[in-house]
């Protein structure tokens, strides 16, 4: 099906792929590729337009991690993976070598990455109990509590295009085809994902706490099935997922960086919208780059709607 002139926000809800791949053409495949390594995502250095189609594979902790830029305002972390591995009584079945599970504390590790200072490899972690309830600030050692110099973290994306990306990823469960995620009912942005053939299927989401990849598929890559999608196929897995992780605690929307204005638009041209046209949305803009124009046939808020009443104008 073919809808026409679409925004950006309306091609992602929907996965209208011809938009994204019109948006690569423009870019340019090295600089997509180069941006996409920033975020965590190994590409091969070709120039192939078909990366916007999802033509390489990524492994799901890649993906997660990339996404998890977006979910936390722009910082790029290397991810650990797991602690330790417990039996249904409890009992440790294996352990990593990782002695506490440790969130990292976003203030000092956005200050250490931007600052690159050689006390950057001591950041300060919040410790969790194994309860899972308890948390304490201290000053920790990377080096003796993961065997590193330092932790990866750092700005590879401002606030503001991170938030723009979780606000254009909130209308794929709006109104598109992640729409099953309404269903854990807090705030939530995510991503569905179907490769030819149904051979993979994925949903990538999260909250402001939490994000959650899910990837379903065989690996010897044959069909899932034809309706098989990431919606039907790994969307429900990250719900019962998720219902589970954020049980008992508040919904809460995603933080909205200082920066970042907003400006209701008409849907076809993009330009300013009259307060009262019903297919109108609200937008949002990095401030400076709203448009300043009104649509075609709108007049700004204060002028007479009635053309035959401009007469009244003609002296000014």
């Amino acid at each position: 099906r073919f809808h026409g002139r679409v925004s950006l926000r309306k091609a992602i809800a929907l996965s209208l792929n011809t938009v994204t791949v019109r948006l690569m053409l423009e870019l340019g495949a090295d600089y997509v590729r180069r941006y996409a390594e920033s975020l965590g995502i190994e590409l091969p250095k070709v120039e192939d337009y078909s990366f916007a189609l999802g033509s390489y594979g990524v492994r799901p902790v890649e993906l997660a991690n990339a996404y998890a830029v977006f979910a936390s305002g722009g910082i790029y972390a290397k991810p650990y993976l797991i602690g330790e591995v417990r039996g249904a009584d409890g009992h440790v079945i294996a352990r990593t070598g990782l002695s506490e599970r440790v969130l990292i504390d976003m203030v000092s590790a956005d200050r250490a990455a931007q600052e690159g200072s050689p006390g950057s490899d001591r950041i300060e972690l919040k410790t969790v109990a194994h309860d899972r309830r308890s948390f304490k600030p201290t000053p920790t050692d990377l080096a003796d509590l993961f065997g590193f110099d330092r932790i990866e973290a750092r700005r590879v994306i401002s606030p503001q295009i991170a938030y723009l990306t979780t606000s254009l990823l909130e209308s794929v469960v709006r109104e598109g085809t992640g729409m099953r995620a309404l269903a854990l009912g807090k705030p939530c942005a995510g991503k569905t994902g179907t490769t030819n053939d149904s051979r993979d299927a994925w949903f990538i989401g999260y909250t402001p706490d939490i994000l959650c990849a899910v990837w379903v598929g065989f690996d010897d890559a044959r069909p899932l099935g034809s309706r098989e999608t990431g919606a039907k196929a790994a969307l429900p897995i990250w719900l019962r997922f998720m219902k589970a992780a954020t049980k008992g605690k508040p919904a809460k929307g995603f933080p909205i960086p200082p920066g970042i204005v907003f400006a209701r638009v008409d849907p076809e041209t993009g330009l300013l919208a009259s307060q009262d046209q019903p297919d109108a949305y609200v937008e949002a803009f990095v401030e400076g780059t709203a448009p300043a124009e009104f649509a075609p046939g709108v007049l700004p808020a204060g002028l007479p709607q009635d053309i035959s009443s401009l007469d009244d104008l003609s002296g000014l």
